[in-house]
């Protein structure tokens, strides 16, 4: 394998839309709802499947997932997806990010979703 670092506009005109790679660095997550992220990441249309990953399997299980509104039947889908994502090797779990937020004092109920971004419907400031 051979590393090479390029600039954004690089990486997308060579490896999203060219497909001239061997290991794609690029996947985000975690985040509260799977849908649309395993989607977009997972699915062999998905926008953001940038590795080309491709399982019909997976691909079922995040349709029926989409289709349904039945939160155990969904629950069910997406841990069938999971299972075959992680069967396959699809990505490799290399970091996570953190992020830090500061505040001053009278800042309150800062609040952070999985995905570490901050959840700005419950903050307000103290008198």
């Amino acid at each position: 394998m051979n590393l090479k670092f390029d600039d954004l506009a690089t990486l997308v005109t060579t490896v999203v839309q060219g497909g001239q790679f061997q290991m794609v660095h690029w996947i985000a997550g975690p985040y509260e709802n799977p849908y649309p992220f395993m989607f977009n990441q997972f699915h062999s249309g998905g926008i953001n499947n940038y590795g080309r990953y491709s399982n019909p399997q997976v691909d079922a299980a995040l349709e029926d997932a989409a289709a349904t509104t039945d939160p155990a039947a969904r629950a069910a889908a997406y841990q069938r997806a999971q299972e075959l994502i992680n069967g396959d090797m699809a990505v490799v779990w290399l970091s996570r990010a953190y992020k830090a937020a500061i505040t001053r004092p009278q800042v309150r109920g800062v609040q952070r979703y999985l995905s570490s971004e901050i959840f700005w419907g419950s903050i307000w400031l103290a008198k």
